[in-house]
């Protein structure tokens, strides 16, 4: 079985004696000097060369190695150049760098070219209320499903109701899901847009600027961020 990576040669010239101004006086007829590269290669791809190959092909069809003296002779005043597909195999790789590093810096680009829209969107939405306007809050001082929604709205706040999701029964809770929940309004009150604004989770998957809510059953002042949204059905985030 061939090797699928180690050494090889490949013809690069071959000349007749006569073209190299050798006499043919008693030499065999159909006698050529083959200069040929060697090579490494990978699944028979050469990657890089190593060194020169002088050899003399006889009418038998096999190389021979050549005397010293006409070896050093050749190889002083006969030096072909290396062809280009000697390096074939690193070509190949460069090549598939370059396709995947742009593939990736094009992957990345409309990543976040997407993101940036997708942001613009939030902005937009969290900054323009409307009424029926749903988001879902949380905080890490209760473990319960808290919401808000929209009931009036000025140029620069919204009223909203605050309400909290518990399930009906001993069905388990499923996300997203109303049939087996309901909600209680626990409070009411005035919010302003830039306040809910600061609370989502936009750029950073973590809020600094949480939203004060004043809820009277947990205590009074509790802080929450802004986890969904849902404009007449569809989730932003």
């Amino acid at each position: 079985m061939p090797l699928l990576f180690g050494w090889y040669t490949f013809l690069i010239k071959a000349y007749t004696l006569s073209e190299l101004g050798i006499p043919t006086e008693g030499i065999l007829e159909n006698v050529q000097i083959e200069i040929r590269q060697r090579c490494f290669h990978l699944f028979w791809i050469p990657f890089f060369r190593v060194g020169k190959v002088y050899a003399c092909r006889r009418a038998d069809r096999k190389l021979y190695n050549l005397p010293p003296e006409l070896e050093g002779y050749l190889r002083a005043n006969i030096r072909p150049k290396t062809p280009w597909y000697a390096y074939i195999g690193l070509i190949l790789v460069a090549v598939g760098f370059l396709i995947y590093t742009a593939n990736e810096k094009y992957n990345d680009y409309e990543t976040k070219k997407h993101i940036e829209e997708l942001h613009k969107t939030k902005r937009e939405i969290m900054t323009n209320p409307m009424v029926t306007d749903r988001y879902a809050i949380y905080t890490d001082k209760f473990h319960n499903n808290f919401f808000l929604e929209v009931m009036k709205t000025k140029p620069d706040s919204a009223f909203v109701n605050i309400k909290i999701r518990v399930r009906k029964g001993d069905k388990p809770y499923s996300y997203g899901t109303f049939p087996d929940t309901e909600d209680f309004v626990i409070a009411s009150q005035w919010i302003a847009n830039q306040d809910m604004l600061k609370a989502a989770v936009i750029e950073n998957y973590s809020c600094q600027d949480s939203l004060q809510l004043y809820i009277h059953d947990l205590g009074g002042i509790t802080f929450f961020a802004l986890k969904e949204m849902w404009r007449y059905n569809k989730e932003y985030w």
